[in-house]
């Protein structure tokens, strides 16, 4: 219900896909967590990556989720600032989160699932 008013651009459509609104809803995201100190492309680009990222993983090792080590490595191996990507950053909380067992993963698997159309 949070992204309802993100969608109402739809309200007319009777052929409306799950992935035009997974889309609209992230780039609604993306519009909102961009006023900081990382531009929206940078973030579109950051976690187009990490979704690759973690799909080669799953495609590996059946894994949808990093370590804290695995995700900083990421993090600085693509030459991010680790202060700026920190999981603890407000920017992150929606999209990725911590499990319980300390493991970091996408909110909903439907948003990595979207790498291919983030573009």
């Amino acid at each position: 219900l949070a992204y309802i008013d993100d969608l109402l651009d739809f309200s007319d459509r009777k052929d409306l896909t799950t992935m035009e609104i997974y889309k609209k809803i992230i780039d609604k995201w993306f519009e909102r967590e961009s006023k900081g100190a990382i531009s929206q492309s940078d973030l579109y680009t950051f976690y187009k990556k990490l979704s690759l990222f973690i799909y080669e993983k799953w495609i590996h090792f059946g894994e949808i989720s990093l370590s804290e080590d695995e995700y900083m490595k990421f993090v600085t191996e693509n030459d991010y600032k680790s202060s700026l990507y920190s999981i603890e950053e407000r920017s992150f909380k929606s999209l990725i989160n911590r499990k319980v067992n300390g493991f970091i993963k996408f909110s909903h698997k439907s948003f990595w699932e979207l790498r291919e159309r983030l573009q």
